[in-house]
């Protein structure tokens, strides 16, 4: 029978923290024997929310993490910057600059983009759910159904220690004979007032809603004095024919606390209904009829005896006026063994580190070469271009690259991006740094689609979407795949269509790829003379990269980076050279 346990250990910095109060120390007890592998840090964290109309209600809003000035998807080890260990027998263990920087990029290429859609709800930074298309975070609890109101929460952020420094997944850790041992964390923080910083919370369902939800039954009259606090998705099915309408409640993107905004067409000396503000307070849903009903407070209007109202529709999701972060408090959880090893038994311990160089680009420059120096036990070397936040290296300026090592060529020709060489050669480093290369698109992925076919969508899927040309003879409820533009790929969804067979209603449902604004589509179908023209295209995710496999040596060697630019400029290059480790005990 096992007696491990797992125990918090606290940091010794009360929160919050913040921007200028981004560090955090954590020491482990010299007492005992702990597997970190199953250990990991704990960010808590909480949102606030602001209110755009308190006379209309409070709502509770879906808000997640986000870096600021990107929408690219960030896993919870890149909220830590910078890290080390170090214990008391052995000194220094790892000391690793710029780990975000090295996350996003294994991450990016050692997990396929399934894997990182499976994680992706631990993440504090979510992606919008496969089924369903609906998009919600750890920061909320969420009720889909019945009167219980969702509600914001203190979250903690759960980050492995292995997935920051490789010490942190070693098995057999002997704090007997290691000593105390000293974990730094330095954080990616906002700022001070939450709203800022280089992480900021965020909205995550968007105010616009595409789906069949949007529309509601007409309110009859109510023959009488009535408050109007009810809304019913008229998207019911008839079995055996019918078979639109909600088939679950992923399909929905409404829930008991969300406040929405309603607009209807009135009859009868009705009062006007012009997005009217109301927060859901109950939500019942029909599984044999697919019937979605909706309570609402305050009530949408006060009616009289011949008052009526039809074309209801929710108009908008409504967003919050402000959304603060906090970062709380820091623990770290570790699993302490309850039977460990002898303690005059021998032990190793094998892991990798990285060290870290960083150096500034050559603005308007059409080339970069530089000479860095690698130690001599560095086996590996990624080179990154961080461009959007500082973190992902999708510098997209950069045509090719070659490098020398002591002078000799590690290629015999320039590696192209996006070549066959370019892969070859990325795909045995990644090998060699440990990983398996799982994504070759290499895609971070986009935290604000819409839907899922746009979370790793490729450069010029098409966005934005009008109908040009509406054509007649279709059919609602269809999915049809466009033709003619640059690109190809794009599929939509036909919402509705008129009496005639005329298109009223899309949403796109892959944005497919190469496709330029101002593209005419044509829609098959129907009479064949449907069009929709791409007002915007999704841009690309991609990061790139260069490096090489090294030659263990001793004495200090020289790598030469060469790299050449189409346009723009290098604005910086993060060089990480991968150090085994073994310390026998």
């Amino acid at each position: 029978m096992s007696n491990d346990q797992f125990i918090r250990l606290q940091a010794t910095q009360a929160g919050p923290f913040n921007e200028s109060q981004s560090v955090v120390d954590i020491y482990l007890p010299g007492d005992g024997v702990y597997d970190l592998h199953d250990s990991f840090v704990s960010v808590y964290a909480s949102m606030t929310t602001t209110e755009t109309n308190a006379a209309r209600g409070t709502g509770v809003y879906s808000t997640a993490l986000k870096l600021n000035g990107t929408t690219n998807h960030i896993q919870n080890a890149l909220l830590v910057k910078n890290c080390s260990m170090s214990c008391q027998a052995r000194g220094q263990l790892e000391n690793i600059r710029r780990q975000d920087i090295l996350h996003a990029a294994t991450s990016s290429l050692g997990k396929s983009q399934r894997q990182d859609a499976s994680n992706a709800y631990l993440d504090a930074n979510t992606l919008v759910e496969p089924k369903g298309q609906l998009h919600y975070s750890i920061f909320q609890d969420i009720n889909k159904q019945g009167t219980t109101l969702s509600s914001q929460k203190e979250t903690p952020i759960q980050i492995r220690l292995g997935d920051i420094m490789d010490a942190g997944n070693i098995r057999l850790y002997d704090g007997r004979r290691l000593g105390q041992t000293h974990i730094r964390l330095e954080l990616n923080a906002p700022d001070a007032a939450g709203t800022g910083g280089l992480v900021r919370g965020y909205q995550t369902i968007p105010e616009a809603i595409t789906s069949d939800a949007k529309t509601f039954e007409d309110i009859a009259d109510p023959l009488g004095a009535y408050n109007w606090t009810t809304l019913v998705i008229n998207n019911k099915r008839t079995a055996g024919t019918d078979l639109r309408g909600m088939v679950s409640e992923t399909q929905y993107p409404y829930y008991v606390g969300c406040k929405i905004a309603v607009s209807a067409t009135e009859d009868g000396g009705a009062p006007a209904v012009a997005n009217v503000e109301t927060v859901i307070t109950g939500i019942t849903y029909d599984k044999t009829t697919s019937q979605v009903t909706l309570t609402v407070a305050p009530a949408l209007s006060t009616m009289a005896n011949g008052n009526k109202y039809t074309g209801v529709v929710c108009t908008k999701i409504v967003q919050p006026a402000s959304v603060s972060l906090a970062f709380n408090r820091v623990e770290l959880t570790v699993k302490r063994l309850g039977n460990p090893p002898p303690v005059n038994e021998k032990l190793k311990l094998n892991y990798t580190t990285w060290s870290t160089q960083q150096d500034q680009g050559v603005p308007n420059a059409t080339s970069f070469q530089r000479q860095y120096p690698c130690e001599p036990d560095a086996d590996a070397c990624l080179i990154t271009f961080p461009d959007v936040a500082g973190i992902f290296s999708t510098n997209t300026d950069i045509d090719s690259y070659r490098l020398r090592i002591n002078e000799v060529d590690v290629t015999d020709r320039d590696v192209a991006i996006d070549s066959p060489l370019y892969y070859d050669r990325l795909s045995a480093l990644i090998q060699t740094m440990g990983y398996n290369v799982r994504d070759l698109q290499q895609n971070a992925g986009d935290c604000t689609a819409r839907n899922y076919p746009s979370t790793y969508a490729k450069a010029g899927g098409a966005n934005g979407t009008t109908i040009s040309t509406a054509g007649t003879t279709y059919a609602a409820k269809t999915i049809v795949a466009l033709t003619g533009g640059a690109g190809s790929g794009c599929v939509i969804y036909i919402q509705s269509v008129s009496g005639a067979g005329a298109i009223t209603g899309i949403t796109v449902l892959d944005p497919g790829q190469g496709y330029a604004a101002t593209n005419i589509l044509t829609v098959p179908g129907g009479d064949g003379a449907g069009r929709v023209t791409v007002d915007s295209i999704l841009s690309s995710n991609k990061q790139v990269y260069a490096g090489c496999k090294m030659p263990r040596t001793l004495r200090e060697k020289q790598l030469q980076v060469n790299v050449d630019l189409s346009a723009g400029d290098v604005n910086q290059i993060v060089l990480f050279k991968r150090r085994p480790r073994q310390i026998e005990l």
